[in-house]
């Protein structure tokens, strides 16, 4: 099951929770996109089975270009990791639907965990 992590943060945040993910889940197939626009790119060609994505967003300006791709995100299951807890960032985020929401100083074990349940949960919904 292949599952999409986006970023344009460099932090080590980002280093952590690839890592992790690496170590829970070696089988799945992770699409890394580093710019918005192979982002974007992304999102508008077929999903072809990815459901799950997991954003790290930067900045404010980072989450209002993801907002502008809200209506193809709709559709898949996010984890949403915001760049700071700003009571305007949350409520923006929120618009997402998000399926797990958290902050840049997370824990990325949690994350992983999340991350993991959801991609076992869509596998058994699968029906082939």
């Amino acid at each position: 099951m292949a599952f999409l992590f986006y970023t344009n943060s460099s932090g080590k945040t980002k280093k952590q929770l690839q890592e992790i993910i690496h170590a829970r889940m070696p089988g799945e197939e992770m699409e890394v996109y580093r710019t918005f626009d192979s982002l974007s790119n992304r999102l508008l060609r077929p999903l072809e089975g990815l459901s799950v994505a997991v954003l790290l967003v930067s900045s404010m300006e980072d989450l209002s270009n993801i907002l502008t791709l809200c209506n193809v995100l709709w559709d898949m299951r996010l984890i949403l990791i915001l760049p700071d807890r700003n009571h305007e960032t949350i409520m923006k985020g929120h618009q997402l639907r998000p399926r797990f929401l958290t902050h840049a100083d997370c824990n990325p074990t949690e994350v992983a965990e999340v991350l993991c349940n959801m991609l076992k949960k869509y596998t058994q919904m699968r029906p082939f």
